[in-house]
């Protein structure tokens, strides 16, 4: 293990493929036309370069993403939030009982640097590590230009919520075309009504006036998703009102009479 804050890119000329080596740390990379391989100081694995691709792209994109990302059963990172783990075999049973495990931590800025050159170097024209196997090209073959656009591309991820003053817009078909999957739902612009608990034990939408945001209003929403906290919230809401606490009254808004609790208005 170390803790390497260099954020130099360590990195060869092109093989014969067209491709470049990278160093990190006391970890190497290298691909031809159809794998990737990884060595560390005791020991090394080979994987298909698309898998390697698609893994490396949501460690950059996502920025090492909210814990653990396994390229596969053997490499992978854990982030920590300012540093990062790559690891080889640290989890997979027959590399630590071989004594072949291996991981070494990183400052984010250096892992992050080297990764986005890689990525960059190792993608060809054509090829959109994000995208599903139908709707991309084959990253197989010599190196044959790049696709920068594609692995650079800016990310929507709201702040607070979609729709909210100052934060991502509602998607329309300028900016993200509906995916074929999705061809048959409707995509009408979300109503805002009251809505309660009871409401869903009795199986009926909201009514009446406010701003409670059903789950149901959502449902043609390109990227609109249902809140995983509001549970816990209501929750909160019911014990706060019962003792007398602030939080029922300055949070959760108006409710009519039988209601548990509304959801969040949206300020």
């Amino acid at each position: 293990m170390s803790n390497n804050d260099s954020t130099a890119v360590l990195a060869s000329d092109p093989n014969h493929e067209g491709y470049r080596q990278f160093t990190l740390g006391k970890f190497n990379f290298r691909r031809d036309e159809y794998l990737a391989y990884v060595t560390w100081p005791t020991g090394d694995h080979t994987m298909s370069v698309d898998d390697f691709l698609r893994a490396m792209q949501r460690d950059v994109a996502w920025d090492f993403f909210y814990g653990t990302v396994n390229f596969d059963a053997v490499v992978g990172t854990v982030n920590h939030y300012g540093t990062v783990d790559l690891f080889a075999g640290k989890f997979n049973e027959t590399y630590r009982t071989a004594e072949r495990d291996y991981f070494e931590n990183f400052q984010t800025p250096n892992i992050r640097e080297t990764f986005k050159s890689m990525l960059d170097d190792w993608t060809i024209e054509g090829f959109d590590p994000f995208a599903s196997p139908a709707e991309t090209d084959k990253p197989f073959g010599v190196k044959s230009g790049s696709n920068t656009e594609a692995v650079t591309r800016r990310r929507v991820a709201a702040n607070r919520m979609v729709g909210v003053p100052g934060d991502e817009v509602i998607r329309t078909d300028e900016t993200h075309p509906i995916n074929r999957m999705f061809a048959d739902v409707a995509q009408d612009e979300p109503s805002r009504r009251r809505w309660c608990a009871r409401d869903r034990r009795l199986g009926r939408p909201g009514h009446g006036h406010g701003h409670g945001h059903h789950a149901s209003d959502s449902a043609g929403v390109r990227g609109a998703m249902r809140l995983p906290f509001v549970d816990g919230f209501r929750r909160r809401a019911r014990r706060s009102r019962a003792t007398g606490s602030s939080l029922g009254r300055a949070h959760v808004g108006h409710h009519r009479p039988g209601c548990a609790a509304t959801r969040p208005e949206v300020v």
